[in-house]
């Protein structure tokens, strides 16, 4: 009953995956563009967002289509299914980390502290 063990690995991979990329594009930017305001890091997250989603939904679905042992036909089709599923999941609700992000951002800018 229940889930197999591969499907708790599967997601707990995916969500590594979708932090990982989500943390590197938001250090990415700010590294490359440490004045920037709060807009930029604003985009620069939800642009993480987006790539980590559809990076964790192509893994997903790609790890369903090899579970039940379909061709290779099935598993571009899902994976490609999976990250537009993720890229529309981002769209919709990527603000929910992207604005806290971009807060932290607006916060602790140097110019923004004042003595």
């Amino acid at each position: 009953m229940g889930q197999p063990g591969w499907h708790l690995a599967t997601e707990l991979l995916a969500v590594a995956v979708l932090a990982a990329v989500t943390a590197r594009r938001v250090h990415r930017a700010r590294r490359a563009r440490p004045g920037a305001n709060a807009w930029r890091t604003l985009l620069s997250a939800w642009s993480g967002v987006a790539l980590g989603l559809a990076l964790a939904n192509a893994l997903r679905a790609s790890a369903a289509v090899l579970a039940v042992g379909a061709g290779p036909a099935a598993l571009f089709s899902y994976a490609l299914a999976g990250a537009l599923t993720g890229l529309l999941w981002a769209v919709c609700l990527g603000w929910v980390c992207a604005v806290p992000a971009a807060l932290t951002h607006r916060l602790t800018r140097p110019e923004a502290v004042t003595h």
